[in-house]
Parts: structure tokens; C-alpha cells; sequence
């Protein structure tokens, strides 16, 4: 069980706070942004459909990666922190990156950041759909890919002391 130190508390509520406003706020301005476009000829060419094609397929896959990303950050962090054969040199970068306080409680708000900005790619991928085409159907298509990947990755109690575990625990991943 992880103890929800000031610090941890802190880091949970930047999470929150960040996730409000990368899957939500960003994908209302997105949609302000259509609303207020001018009014231009836009192509209907093949390419728009094989371009938003591939984007669908991307932003339907893209957060896939989290749990390798999830390992890899993992991984690394309990490397930097594993003490045993490490060399005079690794030992003194190991110090030089202890000055900057980093915490398994601002590692999973990091972590949280490179996930979120995965969700993110997909409202993004809309609003190019619409710059490129002007058919908003199709931006819609990724802003419901969004609002689903937000679902699954957005911040909960159960997540954080999840990821907390896994880089508490001593072995390496």
C-alpha cells in the first residue's frame, strides 16, 4: 500500500489539473477554432482520405505504447537508483541527479505528461483532418478516439498507486 505523502498528494493534483486541461480544454479550443475558421475551398482529393486514414489508424493505436513506455520509464528509473556495480563516475551522476529531487512522485507525473500528450496527438490529428479536408465529420471521428483514450488514462487513485508500486518495488523490470 502506498502512503500518500504531501508530496505525492501535490503531484496527484498537478495530474488532475493537467488532464482537465489536455482533455478538455484543448479540445474545446480545437472545436473554437473550426467554428471561427474562414470560410476557404478545401481539397476533396484522394489524399485527404488516405491521410485521414492513416491518422484514424494511428490515433486508434498510438496509446498502445503506454505499458512499453511504462516499462522503459520504470526500468530506467529503478537503473539510475540500483546502487550495486555502479562505477565512481555513474555513482557522481547519480548525485548530480539527485540535486534536481527526482521522486517516484514526480516520476508518474511525468509519466503522466508523456501519456496525456498520446491522447492529445489524437484531438490534434482532427483539427489537421479539418484544416486539411474542412470536413468536420471526420475531426469528430478522432475527438470520440480522444474522449476514449482520455477515459483510460486519465488520473485515478487506483492508477498512481499502481505505477508507484511498480517503481517502489526493488526489482528491476
Amino acid at each position: 500500500m502506498i502512503e500518500w505523502t504531501d508530496e505525492l498528494k501535490k503531484q496527484f493534483r498537478r495530474s488532475i489539473y493537467f488532464a482537465f486541461v489536455m482533455f478538455v480544454g484543448a479540445p474545446l479550443i480545437y472545436l473554437f477554432m473550426t467554428t471561427e475558421t474562414i470560410f476557404q475551398e478545401f481539397s476533396t482529393s484522394g489524399q485527404n482520405d488516405i491521410m485521414f486514414y492513416i491518422l484514424l489508424i494511428i490515433a486508434l493505436f498510438y496509446p498502445l505504447v503506454i505499458p512499453i513506455l511504462e516499462k522503459a520509464f520504470v526500468t530506467a528509473h529503478h537503473k539510475r537508483n540500483d546502487v550495486k556495480n555502479k562505477s565512481k563516475w555513474a555513482m557522481k551522476l547519480q548525485s548530480h541527479s539527485n540535486k534536481r529531487n527526482s521522486t517516484p512522485e514526480k516520476l508518474y507525473f511525468t509519466f503522466f505528461v508523456v501519456k496525456s500528450a498520446l491522447v492529445e496527438a489524437s484531438f490534434i490529428f482532427g483539427l489537421l483532418i479539418y484544416i486539411v479536408s474542412g470536413d468536420m465529420t471526420r475531426m469528430l471521428y478522432f475527438y470520440v478516439v480522444g474522449i476514449a483514450w482520455s477515459l483510460v488514462v486519465f488520473p485515478t487513485k487506483s492508477r498512481c498507486e499502481k505505477f508507484l508500486e511498480k517503481v517502489s518495488s526493488n526489482a528491476i523490470v
